[in-house]
């Protein structure tokens, strides 16, 4: 969005799926909220270590830090998952969290994607909370600046749904969705 700034913290250690990812996004959510971040947006989620029982929005490290952060005004996004057509098939943490929107994936027919991951949380709540396009969704393929793909996950949803919640928020000069002070929001990415 215009006159827009921007955070990025990578939380991810990609040569394997470890529970130090989790005070990592914790420490990026300090950060960036210490920075005056007004949106936090992930596309990440943690399960491994997790039963479907802990997605009760009050468990998990990063569900806990996500209402944390929700609270002192940083609107936080979050991936739904990609687990719809894995035997695990719920959303993952921190989607669960009641502060978080949770983003699943449609395609261009509005369908949901058989991998988006789906509610409820364990305690009942209705999740994810909106849907954006996560199918063949056009990308810059990586480690090139003009050679574009279309790629498919609920990690291309998020962003979508958090830019055009940024957009609401400058265009309406309300507060829809978040507390910006002024039309000069910081948006804080965390990055996988």
């Amino acid at each position: 969005a215009f006159k827009s700034e921007y955070l990025l913290a990578k939380t991810e250690i990609m040569a394997e799926e470890i529970q130090q990812e989790e005070d990592n996004y914790v420490a990026a959510l300090e950060w960036g909220e210490s920075l005056g971040a007004d949106i936090a947006c992930a596309s990440l989620g943690y399960l491994d270590w997790y039963s479907y029982e802990d997605l009760d929005g009050n468990s998990a490290v990063t569900t806990i830090a996500v209402d944390i952060a929700s609270n002192l005004g940083v609107l936080c996004i979050n991936s739904a998952g990609n687990e719809g057509d894995d035997p695990w098939y719920y959303i993952i943490t921190p989607a669960d969290a009641d502060s978080v929107i949770s983003v699943g994936a449609v395609n261009r027919d509005g369908a949901i994607a058989n991998f988006s991951s789906r509610g409820p949380t364990y305690d009942g709540r209705i999740k994810p909370e909106v849907c954006a396009l996560g199918v063949n969704t056009y990308c810059v393929r990586s480690n090139t600046e003009d050679i574009y793909r279309t790629a498919s996950g609920t990690s291309f949803s998020a962003p979508l749904a958090a830019g055009a919640a940024l957009t609401l928020e400058i265009t309406l000069g309300s507060q829809i969705f978040l507390d910006c002070h002024t039309a000069n929001c910081t948006v804080f990415w965390i990055a996988v």
